[in-house]
């Protein structure tokens, strides 16, 4: 990526720190009005665990306190050091911004924060007839709406895509389902595998074609057949691998992107062939994402991911109820998830075993033998309505990313619960360099905003002299809530990384910047950086072919990272003059 590293001068940081303690203009920032306020963060020492309570007719059960649960950490039990209900209401109005301020944080909610629903329409990894069936089942869901629902589309072709965030509008979210016509793509074919006691017609073809050529044919359409197998099937892992490298990259940035939204939250994950499958017998042995999967790097990436957001998985099968004569309803696998049938074709079992997997991991459930795909999608809702945020700092100490069982009780009799059964216990740190510097490119070519550190641009044109290049005034606002202050003597100290990036027709990088911010606070001017936040601003030079400007802000200390574009023709007037 190209990017000028630009050196500030310790005129400039002191500049940065008056600037920072002046009031904000135009509208008033929620950091102003509520400073002690901010989103709960996980950090690897705080274990976040949310908790969904039924009765025995599968009604949320109101009325629990702290004493009624006990959290037990491999067997061990725990405190409970946070205690938190979290009821959905009817969403509040979001807030309006000035059409000349782009921010990654549209919609800041006041009051209660109702759970939110994100339903992503899986085109990688579904076949093109069952993305048609599901999206006609997701938009009959959604014209029966409520409005107490809150809910954004998401669609997964190579990229992750927004095609309407969170609204209570079924005629806008119908509207925006009715454009999306589906992934057309050969990533989920070409990685399909053949079966060598069960190869494939051309296979058979090849190799009765062999057999024709006289001595040893036997022998050599075998070999052949075998060989045509073996390439094909190397050939299908390496679209495998990218199938899983593209799904797990959309995860993240999805937990990304709603790590500023408080609350559970909840995502349906509407899809017909998962792919992250092998290995799962030992998986389901140990309970372990780091070991024992060929997929376990990748796995353990995306569950952390979602699982420090407190975000939880609910996979449904997008291919509805499986023709299979042996299936029996009245058989479940396990208590409260659906039967899987005995004698499916193994990569559909293993489909099923990689939903309830994933949705083990991070409290969700899944949906499997069914064509209810709206009803699946209405019970996700309602069951979430309520639920228990329970958090602790664990006993062990361990922190070496082993996998350690978590398990929930509760004194009442006959109650239901669902929560995620493990924590990866990941050590904590800032991110190493290589890491860093790979989570900010990723986040400025992200199709989705990250939302952990709020922030917001106003974009001003400066007025140029005939035939000299346009150049715009970036004037940036970065909310303190989840900006570290390190303790450094009698004084604070703040590290920040601000990068803009000029992004061509397609996408590509055309020229960026990219600089430090580093600030040192006294009490006084760490409490005007705490109820203001830090303001800075830059002329950015526009080169020719640019269409929008992806500015990525992290805050280095925990690599917490804030992210969003500015469309040029909004800023700009027409051909740049």
């Amino acid at each position: 990526m190209k990017r000028a590293k630009l050196r500030r001068s310790v005129f400039r940081t002191a500049f940065l720190v008056l600037l920072f303690a002046l009031p904000s203009v135009g509208r008033k920032h929620p950091a102003d009005a509520t400073p002690a306020q901010g989103v709960l963060r996980a950090t690897t020492q705080l274990v976040q665990v949310n908790v969904i309570v039924a009765d025995k007719h599968g009604q949320p059960v109101p009325g629990l306190n702290r004493e009624d649960f006990t959290v037990f950490d491999d067997g061990e039990p725990q405190k409970i050091s946070i205690f938190k209900v979290e009821q959905s209401q009817t969403p509040a109005a979001p807030v309006k911004l000035p059409p000349d301020i782009f921010s990654n944080m549209p919609e800041r909610q006041t009051g209660a924060s109702p759970a939110v629903t994100v339903i992503l329409l899986d085109g990688l990894n579904t076949s093109w007839n069952d993305q048609a069936n599901a999206r006609l089942r997701v938009i009959k869901f959604l014209q029966q709406l409520k409005p107490s629902d809150r809910v954004a589309l998401y669609s997964l072709g190579r990229q992750v895509r927004v095609l309407h965030d969170f609204t209570s509008d079924s005629t806008a979210l119908v509207a925006a389902l009715n454009h999306y016509r589906g992934h057309v793509g050969g990533e989920l074919e070409s990685s399909l595998v053949d079966d060598a006691d069960n190869p494939p017609q051309w296979a058979l073809d090849a190799g009765q074609g062999a057999a024709q050529i006289g001595e040893n044919d036997a022998m050599v359409a075998d070999s052949l057949q075998a060989w045509l197998i073996e390439v094909n099937n190397i050939e299908a892992q390496y679209f495998m691998n990218q199938r899983v490298e593209m799904t797990v990259d959309a995860l993240v940035a999805i937990a990304q992107h709603l790590q500023g939204v408080p609350g559970r939250k909840n995502l349906v994950w509407v899809s017909g062939a998962f792919p992250l499958l092998r290995g799962l017998d030992l998986l389901m042995q140990n309970g372990d994402f780091s070991t024992g999967s060929t997929y376990g790097e990748q796995i353990a990436r995306a569950a952390q991911a979602l699982n420090n957001v407190n975000l939880a998985i609910y996979p449904v099968d997008a291919r509805g109820l499986m023709t299979d004569p042996s299936y029996d309803p009245a058989r479940r696998s396990t208590p409260g998830r659906p039967a899987i049938p005995n004698h499916l074709p193994v990569h559909m079992a293993d489909n099923f075993t990689t939903m309830d997997e994933f949705a083990k991991r991070t409290g969700g459930r899944a949906f499997y033998n069914t064509n209810d795909i709206q009803g699946s999608i209405r019970h996700v809702i309602e069951e979430s309505r309520l639920t228990y945020l329970l958090a602790y700092y664990p006993a062990h100490g361990k922190w070496n990313g082993e996998f350690h069982k978590i398990k929930v009780d509760v004194e009442r009799p006959g109650l239901k619960l669902e929560y995620r059964d493990g924590d990866a216990a990941v050590p904590e740190g800032p991110p190493a360099a290589p890491t860093g510097k790979k989570a900010l490119d990723a986040a400025v070519l992200s199709p989705l905003d990250a939302t952990a550190v709020a922030c917001e641009v106003k974009p001003v044109a400066i007025k140029t002299r005939p035939g000299e290049p346009p150049s715009v005034e970036m004037q940036y606002w970065i909310d303190a809530r989840n900006i570290t202050l390190t303790p450094a003597g009698q004084q604070w100290e703040i590290q920040i990384t601000l990068a803009a990036e000029e992004l061509g027709p397609k996408g590509e990088s055309l020229k960026g910047v990219s600089h430090q911010i580093n600030l040192s606070l006294n009490s006084d001017t760490r409490k005007s950086f705490l109820a203001s936040g830090l303001r800075y601003n830059e002329p950015l030079p526009i080169v020719p072919n640019a269409e929008r400007i992806r500015v990525v802000v992290r805050d280095d200390a925990s690599g917490e990272l804030g992210s969003l574009s500015v469309p040029l023709n909004r800023v700009l007037p027409p051909h740049g003059g």
